[in-house]
């Protein structure tokens, strides 16, 4: 069976966000540096409160050291997708709005688009990951094939076509990075 995709720029974007939500050591990271900068301000303030001189600096302190432990994440998330925007435009501009081929065989799945082709054997394919707009088929992690679902005449097809080469489905339906 043979499916036409166009992935596009925010394609690229998702699959690589989907990929650092997946990743247990980015989490780790985040949550790590939410805590080590609030304790830092927390540390600042019980200096300045023992110090007892400023105590306008202590409670400055402790609300810095508050707001980081609130928003912190949200924060490291937006410096991640920016980060991988950037990566994306560098890596992968000619790559974007440039057809692209996807074909299941009996034995491989098999991609092709102006670079070049490639081809995986569905013994390697770990799985297919579905979110609201994508079907991300990963090798291993960080490597994947996209495939936008608004390119797909029948997703039906292409997810039976998927289940029908061994390939387990993974539903991340509501996933947003």
């Amino acid at each position: 069976m043979r499916f036409e995709i166009i992935p596009t720029e925010e394609d690229y974007l998702a699959f690589q966000l989907f990929a650092a939500s997946q990743s247990e050591r980015i989490q780790k990271r985040i949550r790590n540096s939410k805590w080590l900068i609030s304790g830092i301000f927390l540390m600042f303030a019980l200096f300045y409160y023992f110090d007892g001189e400023n105590i306008f600096l202590t409670i400055y302190f402790i609300a810095f050291s508050l707001t980081c432990m609130v928003f912190y994440k949200r924060y490291a998330l937006w410096i991640y997708k920016r980060h991988y925007k950037k990566h994306g435009q560098e890596v992968y501009s000619k790559k974007f709005d440039q057809p692209a081929i996807v074909e299941f065989t009996e034995k491989a799945l098999h991609t092709s688009d102006f670079t070049g082709e490639g081809k995986y054997y569905y013994s390697q394919l770990i799985s297919a990951s579905e979110t609201d707009n994508h079907f991300f088929i990963t090798q291993n992690p960080g490597i994947g094939i996209i495939i936008p679902k608004r390119d797909l005449i029948n997703i039906d097809e292409f997810r039976d076509e998927i289940l029908s080469h061994g390939i387990p489905i993974e539903d991340f339906k509501g996933w947003k990075w």
